[in-house]
């Protein structure tokens, strides 16, 4: 019997990659002309109706992605995995693909854990010698070949992303559980952190610092050696 690989999961927006990428896909798809420019407002009203409490984040996502409804897998699949390939990728600090090789060489199991949707997260994996990714889900028919129907389904952040780790272990027995390394940065990844043996904090903003006082913290600056972040495991 195989033995029992260790988990490490990873927020990506903000914890592997600078910044969001729900925009930015966006952008791109306008420029390729999958989207309308006028789709800039509806994302634009998403923001600041999310902001205002009026609609959930959910929602606000919905508004931003509904260029994609009616549209073939197909079609957009080529641009979204261009866009992983060049305009992510090359976001991803040096020290931070260092980890992930590190932990890819010892064995580990490396699992994305993201709320960006899953267009274009599904192509990561293969980009970051990772070995997995739960993401929100672009709803899409059963037809051949799939259509887009414009609905976003589980939303991943939050409580979701916890909910989502445990239906995936189901699936994996192979892999150690509860994760034993958790990366995130906002208070958004605060539950799958807590899931974890050891969260560790990147960039993180006050409310994940508060916390979480004793979890170790890094910035990608600096090289992250595995070792020190398995001293730090409980």
């Amino acid at each position: 019997m195989s033995p029992v690989k260790p988990l490490a999961v990873f927020d990506f927006d903000g914890t592997l990659c600078p910044g969001d990428s729900i925009l930015p896909f966006l952008m791109t798809c306008i420029r390729e002309g999958i989207a309308p420019r006028t789709q800039l407002l509806k994302a634009a009203r998403g923001y600041l109706g999310q902001r205002a409490g009026l609609i959930s984040p959910g929602e606000a996502k919905s508004m931003t992605l509904s260029f994609l409804k009616g549209l073939r897998d197909d079609q957009v699949a080529q641009t979204a995995a261009a866009f992983a390939r060049e305009e992510l990728f090359p976001k991803i600090p040096r020290h931070a693909l260092t980890l992930l090789r590190d932990l890819r060489d010892a064995g580990w199991f490396i699992l994305l854990v993201s709320a960006s949707t899953d267009v274009y997260m599904r192509f990561l994996p293969d980009l970051l010698g990772a070995d997995g990714v739960i993401s929100t889900i672009c709803e899409c028919t059963d037809s051949q070949p799939s259509v887009y129907t414009g609905r976003v389904l589980s939303n991943c952040r939050d409580e979701e992303k916890v909910s989502r780790l445990y239906a995936w272990h189901a699936l994996h027995p192979d892999v150690g559980f509860p994760p034993t390394l958790g990366f995130g940065d906002s208070r958004h990844d605060a539950p799958m952190l807590a899931a974890c043996k050891t969260p560790v904090l990147v960039s993180p903003d006050r409310t994940l610092r508060r916390e979480f006082p004793q979890a170790p913290v890094l910035d990608w600056s600096q090289p992250v050696p595995l070792s020190s972040l398995l001293s730090s495991a409980r």
